[in-house]
């Protein structure tokens, strides 16, 4: 049964958690359901069908792959008439707590020549660009301002105005075609200005271990607390400081971001620990009695038993081989 006070409760709790959190927002488009709850999207110039952001596992024109996670956002302008446009746009924020800045990847290459597909970030009361505030401008075509050397994803961040701390509003995401290139686009954040600076490194003790051998990982530009994580950022933390010790089985990202003030940084810094095996392996030899059977680490048996022969892998990992020597007795008669 539906329960209207539990269903404020759980709502009173998320708004808390992420308001103490520095974040309003966090999206990453790795759900298959799009838009995600809450956002809207919508064609708002031009004829194309559908003719509004879609999300895709992988790109074409230009080929790429996520910036994180399993999914990305994109608009077709390979495919719809240069100005066409369709809109993106967050669900409600609340902007009463402070001042907050917008950040977004956006996957920009140097195809097309002399085309101005585009994507344009409002701030606005209601879900759409009409009437709102325009923050910036990203031009796909990494020659033309702001320019880049290489094809490739490039964060760009956008301070919202103090005036709109005082209400709720949307961000809203205008793709608009130039008839160039696909333009993608990925982990949008809408974070408070009182964020921390993000951790500037992570190195390990070691840039490679034994499974389950210990190491120490450290952050450079700790900032207040380092929280850490395993395998994905944000996830649930392993560890708390400017160093933590670890033991993984297998090659494992680790990920570290700072937390002061009520605020976490806007993003993770990443460490990948490569991990080198351990073999345990088991062998069943028979000789006959009399003979003897050279082990793999030089060693002589001639009796029944069970041996224990250990070696080092070639990264120096310990490796144990287990031999079962069985020794048959002669068969004799007349």
């Amino acid at each position: 049964m539906f329960h209207p006070s539990r269903f404020f409760l759980l709502f009173v709790m998320f708004y808390f958690i992420t308001q103490a959190n520095g974040q309003l927002l966090n999206e990453s488009f790795d759900g298959s359901t799009f838009p995600p709850a809450g956002w809207t999207n919508l064609r708002t110039v031009g004829l194309a069908s559908p003719g509004t952001w879609q999300r895709v596992t992988t790109g074409t024109n230009p080929t790429c792959a996520p910036h994180s996670g399993a999914g990305m956002a994109y608009f077709n302008a390979y495919s719809w008439t240069g100005g066409d446009a369709g809109e993106l746009s967050t669900p409600a924020l609340n902007f009463t707590n402070g001042t907050y800045t917008v950040s977004f990847w956006m996957y920009r290459d140097a195809g097309q020549a002399g085309t101005y597909d585009s994507v344009s970030v409002y701030v606005n009361t209601i879900a759409g660009s009409s009437g709102g505030t325009r923050l910036g401008n990203i031009i796909r075509n990494r020659n033309l301002a702001p320019t880049q050397n290489a094809d490739g994803w490039y964060q760009y961040s956008f301070n919202i105005p103090a005036s709109f701390n005082t209400t709720t509003n949307h961000i809203v995401f205008k793709g608009t075609s130039g008839f160039g290139n696909r333009m993608f686009i990925d982990d949008i954040i809408v974070y408070s200005q009182q964020a921390p600076a993000n951790v500037t490194a992570v190195y390990a003790s070691d840039s490679g271990i034994c499974a389950g051998s210990p190491t120490k990982l450290y952050a450079a530009g700790a900032d207040s607390i380092v929280y850490w994580y395993a395998d994905s950022c944000g996830g649930t933390a392993i560890g708390t400081g400017d160093s933590i010790s670890v033991a993984p089985l297998h090659t494992t990202t680790y990920y570290a971001r700072n937390y002061k003030n009520g605020n976490y940084s806007i993003g993770c810094t990443a460490f990948a620990l490569t991990v080198y095996p351990v073999y345990n392996m088991a062998q069943s030899k028979t000789i006959c009695a009399g003979q003897k059977d050279t082990l793999a680490n030089g060693s002589i048996a001639d009796t029944a038993g069970i041996y224990t022969v250990p070696l080092h892998s070639i990264n120096g990992c310990d490796s144990i081989i287990t031999v079962t020597l069985t020794v048959l007795a002669p068969v004799t008669g007349n």
